[in-house]
C-alpha cells in the first residue's frame, strides 16, 4: 500500500516508494540496500528519511482504523446472525410438543424430527482429593511466571535468586509529531522537525 502523501519527499525516496509498492509492501535486501545509500550524518539526509517515515506512519495509523472499523461491523452482523439463529432455536421448541405426537415429519424445508442429545456437568465431591483420582480424568495448567512482576523486580534490583533474568535492549528512532498546523506547514515548506508529546518510534 503506497502511503498517504501529506508531506512532500525529496525524487529519491520517491523511487523508494515505487520499489515499495512494486515489492508488495515488503522491503527487499535490494531495497533495503537502496535506503542505506540514501542515509547520511547531515540535516537534509534526515529530513528526507523523517518525512518518509512519517507518510507510512500516517497510511499504517488509517489502515488500522480502517481494520478497526471493519471489525466492528463484522461484529454487529455476527451479532445479527446469532439473533436469527435464536429466532428459528425459538420456533423449534415452540414444535417440540406437536413432533413429539406427530413423530417424524417429511417438509419441503426438510424432515423435522426430534432429537436428544445428552449434556454433563461434573464436580468434585466435597472431601475428594484431584490426585485420589487418575491423572487422565483431570488436567491442570503447568505453572508460568509473572513476567510483568518480575520486570518490576528486576528493574529495581529485587528477584529472587531462582529466576535467571536475559536482558537485551532496543534502539529506535522516534519521530514527534509537528504541534500545529503551521508545523506541519513548515516542514513541507522547510523540511524542519518540531517537538511534541506524540512519537512514532521504529
Amino acid at each position: 500500500m503506497r502511503p498517504i502523501k501529506l508531506y512532500q519527499i525529496p525524487q529519491e525516496w520517491a523511487a523508494v516508494e515505487d520499489a515499495i509498492e512494486a515489492a508488495g509492501g515488503e522491503i527487499t535486501p535490494e531495497i533495503e540496500a537502496q535506503i542505506v545509500a540514501l542515509m547520511g550524518a547531515t540535516k537534509d539526509k534526515i529530513i528526507g528519511a523523517a518525512v518518509t517515515m512519517r507518510n507510512y506512519r500516517i497510511a499504517a495509523d488509517a489502515t488500522r482504523d480502517m481494520a478497526q472499523r471493519m471489525s466492528a461491523e463484522a461484529e454487529r452482523v455476527m451479532a445479527s446472525a446469532n439473533k436469527l439463529d435464536k429466532v428459528a432455536d425459538r420456533i423449534g421448541a415452540a414444535m417440540l410438543p406437536a413432533v413429539e405426537v406427530t413423530g417424524k415429519v417429511q417438509t419441503p424445508a426438510g424432515t423435522v424430527y426430534k432429537r436428544v442429545t445428552p449434556h454433563y456437568a461434573f464436580e468434585l465431591k466435597d472431601g475428594c482429593n484431584w490426585y485420589d483420582l487418575p491423572s487422565e480424568l483431570w488436567r491442570q495448567r503447568e505453572p508460568e511466571l509473572n513476567k510483568n512482576k518480575l520486570k518490576e523486580l528486576a528493574q529495581s534490583d529485587r528477584l529472587p535468586e531462582a529466576i535467571l533474568a536475559y536482558k537485551t535492549e532496543t534502539t529506535s528512532i522516534c519521530l514527534t509529531n509537528p504541534k500545529t498546523k503551521d508545523d506541519q506547514n513548515d516542514l513541507n515548506d522547510q523540511g524542519d522537525l518540531h517537538a511534541s508529546n506524540q512519537e512514532s518510534c521504529a
